[in-house]
């Protein structure tokens, strides 16, 4: 197993987490004379990553550390030890089409949704808590009627009312029922989509201008946690998180081996308290009572 070196864009992971691949060297002739076969390439597997920090985290004293980033290296990579590993950073939407064309390609987190449909999903590894709405703290008094008693705002209402932008980064699954949502919306002057590798850094720069007023994003995204929060009254309480590959001949063998790690109890709990460690200490609690409730989701 070894990491190999992409075309553009890669990720210094730390190569301690590799195994170093025996070479075994043979004479030309000795092949020759035993008739052995040519050695075959290793099998490869092209991981795709969005900078979404707290999932992925590309730069500062966290650089590599998000959940996913340490699902990747510390459960999957390691344990898929007949594949050559190459990982890409790149924007959510590219990544979106990598998993389309590129036979190989995987992305170790992501959630499913109606237009995934050309990518083959493992088993479920974590429950993680559905994406909400951050504001400036003086924007409580313009989205105040659009909250529940529940203290939930309603993000078809507020995209239906027209008044106030909504900041997402294009290409990237807020989950099913939000995407559905956001689709109805699409090329309305309400929603602002932002495309590129720091879209989250952007989003929140955006935010403070004041040229948006609102950001879907995750409660555990540390960009945000300056920002007031609140959850969605349009969805679930709780996401699955699933590693994904091209619907292709390698995809679905990658997916199988992936299926094998993930059915280790302990594996699941790696993830789980990979997630936690990017948690406020007030939803660490919320977050194990998701865990709890989607227990029926896993498979041993």
């Amino acid at each position: 197993m070894k990491i190999s070196p992409c075309r553009k864009q890669c990720h210094d992971y730390p190569m301690s987490i590799f195994r170093k691949p025996r070479t075994i060297l043979i004479k030309a002739g000795l092949l020759l004379t035993l008739g052995a076969p040519p050695a075959q390439a290793a099998k490869e597997i092209h991981w795709y990553l969005a900078d979404v920090p707290a999932v992925h985290v590309a730069n500062g004293e966290r650089k590599n550390q998000g959940f996913v980033d340490q699902m990747l290296t510390e459960q999957l990579i390691p344990k898929l030890s007949k594949y050559e590993h190459k990982i890409q950073i790149v924007p959510a939407a590219r990544r979106e089409g990598m998993l389309k064309s590129d036979t190989k390609s995987c992305a170790p987190g992501l959630f499913k949704n109606g237009d995934r449909g050309s990518i083959v999903f493992s088993s479920p590894y974590l429950a993680a808590l559905s994406p909400g709405i951050f504001g400036l703290k003086d924007s409580e008094a313009t989205t105040k009627r659009f909250e529940s008693k529940l203290g939930q705002l309603n993000l078809q209402q507020i995209l239906k009312d027209g008044k106030l932008t909504v900041g997402v980064v294009a290409g990237r699954s807020y989950g099913a029922d939000m995407d559905k949502i956001l689709a109805s919306y699409a090329g309305k002057p309400n929603i602002y989509q932002i495309n590129s590798r720091d879209a989250v850094d952007s989003l929140k720069k955006m935010l403070l201008k004041k040229r948006i007023d609102l950001v879907l994003a995750n409660p555990y995204e540390p960009g945000f946690l300056e920002f007031t929060f609140w959850p969605l009254a349009d969805q679930p309480d709780y996401m699955l998180v699933y590693a994904a590959c091209a619907r292709s001949d390698e995809g679905k063998e990658i997916i199988a081996d992936i299926n094998k790690i993930l059915r280790q109890p302990s594996v699941r709990e790696a993830a789980r308290k990979y997630f936690e460690s990017w948690l406020k200490k007030e939803h660490v609690v919320l977050a194990k009572n998701v865990q709890e409730k989607a227990k029926r989701e896993f498979k041993d």
